[in-house]
């Protein structure tokens, strides 16, 4: 009689769900390449993208009617060249048909096709006099020249310095057709000739600029400005209306790292202080603070909504703001910090590219299953929304789909233990994939901490079930790492182990 055998302890294992990025232990996958979240819970490839343009040394894109992008020193609108800037880092904001581009303080008007600066200046000589005001004569409020033209505007505030007793900032109130004089209120100049007289609009210095509520908002170190209603070429009206500017210094440490319009409100940001201005008017404005962490310095252009969710990357991580407490979603980045963000959304997912001080990395989290993948190693400099995403790199312009590329890609799992602490051994995967024409994947498994071993390459041109046996080898744990080119949909996975004893 032969003797009695033991029972082999067998179990099934199935995956139909693909967790996304993730590096806390027993989760989703702790590397990838161009994988998303487009068939979630299925694990599939991102969608080709399609360059658009090769530029020299973008430094800004966006979109108001037309794509706008700055290349190098160029200002470029719908493709033509409509501007010089510096180089460096830009600011950009838009209000009615008109882009205003920090730190150079420069506009481009798109109706009227002009590019030009928001601040004025005019020095030379003037006489202070009397003159008229809306039709009527009125006494010392009139600035007139034999010079070259006023460069300003009826409603424009100009500084004026230089003279003797007339030094101060008051507002045009009318400007003669030859725009040779310009008329005040009455009774606020001392009359006389003087030389050598300057004029200016000034315009504020600011790090980061929005539109908010028919006004550009700016803000620098502690300062926090708003220009006149519908103007972006006035921040010093203070007439006592509504449709004044308005300034405030908010007197906390840190200087601002990022501003940005959201629920009808214009945010100011600093690293651990969030500022909210509320109110409809210059007189009833007021900035509320709130000590919450905000956005990280250098990554003012994290700021971007995806699902009617504000988010951004602060010294902790990434964060999602809905106006009350912000919410930290980097739990799956484990201990990793990031910087130097750049993000951008289509309205369902955010797109953000971000170094780890290495490398750059483009990550994507989709809010409607809460998970992150990762693209590749992306350093983008501007995204924009123009019917499509846009991505810019320094070099490219890319839309985010929409292409024919022949997407490389991997996926690798976190640790398998199986649910068990024992020995184990693996003897056959039973996969369901889809692949599309001319597709590839490759399967490879590492035991424990060894090298990564070949278990299959598949090619193929319709969904279909590959069963995948193995050699058994007893392991504590191991890790399968999924990579290929073209696009590929996997269904599901099904893996046997053999369960043992906790010796190996």
């Amino acid at each position: 009689m032969l003797p009695r055998m033991a029972p082999v302890n067998i179990a099934k294992h199935i995956t139909q769900q693909f967790g996304g990025y993730d590096l806390r232990p027993g989760a989703g996958a702790v590397d990838m390449l161009n994988m998303s979240s487009d068939k979630y819970p299925l694990m599939t490839v991102r969608q080709p993208r399609y360059k658009i343009k090769t530029a020299t040394s973008l430094t800004a894109l966006g979109a108001y009617d037309k794509l706008f992008m700055v290349d190098g020193t160029d200002f470029i609108y719908d493709g033509v060249v409509k501007g010089s800037v510096t180089a460096g880092a830009k600011q950009i904001a838009a209000l009615n048909d008109n882009i205003v581009i920090m730190p150079d303080k420069l506009y481009y008007d798109t109706v009227d096709d002009v590019f030009g600066s928001l601040e004025a200046s005019w020095t030379g000589d003037v006489t202070f006099a009397d003159g008229t005001l809306y039709g009527e004569p009125a006494t010392a409020n009139t600035i007139t020249t034999t010079g070259t033209d006023f460069p300003f505007s009826a409603g424009d505030a100009v500084e004026i310095s230089g003279t003797t007793s007339n030094d101060k900032t008051s507002i045009i109130r009318e400007i003669s057709e030859d725009k040779k004089s310009l008329y005040f209120y009455e009774n606020i100049f001392q009359l006389g000739s003087e030389p050598n007289t300057t004029l200016k609009r000034n315009v504020p210095d600011m790090d980061y600029i929005c539109e908010c509520g028919n006004r550009l908002w700016g803000c620098k170190g502690d300062d926090i400005f708003a220009s006149a209603l519908g103007d972006i070429k006035n921040f010093n009206k203070f007439d006592g209306v509504a449709t004044d500017s308005w300034a405030v210094d908010v007197g906390s440490s840190g200087d601002f790292t990022g501003c940005v319009s959201y629920l009808g409100y214009p945010i100011f940001f600093k690293e651990e202080v969030i500022y909210k201005v509320f109110g409809s008017k210059p007189s009833n404005f007021n900035a509320e603070s709130s000590a919450r962490m905000g956005v990280a310095a250098g990554s003012d252009k994290s700021l971007a909504v995806a699902g009617e969710v504000l988010y951004y990357l602060s010294r902790s991580g990434v964060m999602a703001y809905t106006g009350g407490i912000p919410e930290n979603i980097s739990a799956p980045f484990g201990a990793i910090r990031y910087k130097n963000a750049v993000a951008g959304s289509d309205g369902i997912k955010y797109y953000i590219s971000m170094s780890d001080g290495t490398k750059y990395h483009l990550f994507v989290f989709d809010p409607r299953y809460n998970t992150w993948h990762r693209e590749d190693d992306t350093q983008a400099v501007g995204f924009a929304w123009y019917g499509i995403l846009y991505m810019a790199t320094a070099a490219n312009i890319y839309t985010i789909n929409d292409g024919a590329e022949t997407v490389s890609w991997m996926y690798e799992t976190n640790d398998l233990y199986e649910n068990d602490t024992n020995m184990k051994a693996v003897g056959k995967f039973l996969i369901r994939t889809e692949l599309s024409q001319g597709a590839s994947q490759k399967i490879e498994i590492k035991y424990d901490n060894g090298e990564w071993k070949t278990i299959s390459t598949i090619t193929a041109a319709a969904k279909t079930s590959y069963y995948l046996p193995l050699i058994p080898r007893r392991c504590d744990m191991y890790r399968l790492r999924f990579s290929g080119r073209g696009e590929v949909v996997l269904h599901s996975l099904a893996r046997e182990a053999i369960h043992g004893s906790p010796i190996k």
